[in-house]
């Protein structure tokens, strides 16, 4: 079984609980998922994450949605 974070979205002034985010990275957690909403991006706090941590992988939902759709360029 994977396990996964979601943080939601950042809010206008990039609020991400990076001590949570390596927290549960460190009991094993396989990703982090973050969103998008009016004046938050998903790639912002996405970067700040993948700075911060080793081995997490991570994801957004837009990114999970083309995958569904078959459509992700990004594969």
């Amino acid at each position: 079984m994977k396990l996964g974070l979601s943080i939601g979205y950042s809010g206008a002034k990039l609020a991400i609980p990076i001590e949570r985010i390596q927290l549960a990275e460190h009991l094993g957690h396989d990703s982090v998922w973050t969103a998008e909403a009016d004046g938050s991006d998903a790639i912002t706090p996405l970067a700040w994450i993948a700075a911060e941590t080793e081995q997490t992988d991570h994801k957004e939902a837009v990114e999970l949605m083309a995958d569904l759709a078959g459509t992700n360029a990004t594969s």
